[in-house]
């Protein structure tokens, strides 16, 4: 079977689609990313591919993502804790779109 990250993605949106339809101003990363994490169907993928989605789909809704919010994430995934300071400053920078 093919994995693909097409599921994940449309369940982002619906997840938007309801915050949005209920008036909410905001949609957490860390909540999007514990719901895609718990997903046994995205266990193959890792947890920066399914960050950089999470990420890209809730501003693609109109919500705002922040810099203190995926450092969090960062720290409580157990693939990504183990990094740097400095790693995790490039990653969030990368996700966020930052240029220098």
């Amino acid at each position: 079977m093919f994995q693909s990250y097409e599921p994940a993605v449309k369940l982002i949106q619906t997840r938007a689609r309801e915050n949005k339809k209920q008036g909410y101003k905001e949609l957490a990363i860390g909540s999007v990313f514990r719901m895609l994490r718990d997903n046994s169907a995205f266990s193959l993928f890792g947890d920066y591919p399914l960050l950089g989605i999470a990420v890209d789909e809730i501003q693609k809704a109109g919500f705002e993502v922040r810099r203190s919010a995926l450092f969090k994430v960062m720290r409580q995934s157990a693939e990504l804790s183990w990094l740097s300071q400095k790693d995790r400053i490039a990653l969030t920078n990368q996700l966020l779109g930052v240029r220098y």
